[in-house]
């Protein structure tokens, strides 16, 4: 099982974790780059002074919702789900779900619990989309 030590993680090593799982990765920037899941695309940021890694999900809804019905129900996600964070925000004109998470890689990460972790963080995201937003996907 392949780990990282704290200084090893960067966004080389993290790429190389998830093409040894076979995973595309996609967009690849000084601190981030997109993973493509089974649904939607993922984005990994390494924040390298506080030592964590944000994975976040951006959704575009359909257009028949306004931004109060999204923040109700961005909260309702909040309330039921405790690994993932919905908000509620405008893209370009776009009413949009914004699905994060943050993982510490302090003293090191498993490269499989990362990868693991990535396809449970897309997972949530689509059962709360699919549980609280079916009327505007």
């Amino acid at each position: 099982m392949k780990q990282l030590a704290e200084n090893e993680v960067s966004i080389k090593s993290l790429v190389d974790c998830f093409s040894s799982a076979f995973m595309k990765v996609l967009d690849v920037e000084d601190d981030s780059f997109w993973v493509a899941g089974d649904s939607l695309k993922t984005k990994v940021s390494l924040d390298e002074k506080r030592k964590y890694l944000r994975l976040s999900i951006l959704f575009q809804l359909s257009g028949n919702i306004t931004s109060d019905i999204a923040a109700v129900q961005c909260n309702k996600v909040n309330d039921d789900y405790i690994v993932i964070r919905f908000s509620s925000v405008q893209v370009e004109g776009s009413q949009c779900v914004l699905s994060t998470y943050y993982m510490t890689y302090e003293e090191g990460l498993i490269a499989f619990h990362l990868v693991k972790m990535v396809k449970k963080f897309e997972q949530f995201t689509v059962d709360a989309l699919r549980e609280y937003m079916a009327d505007y996907l």
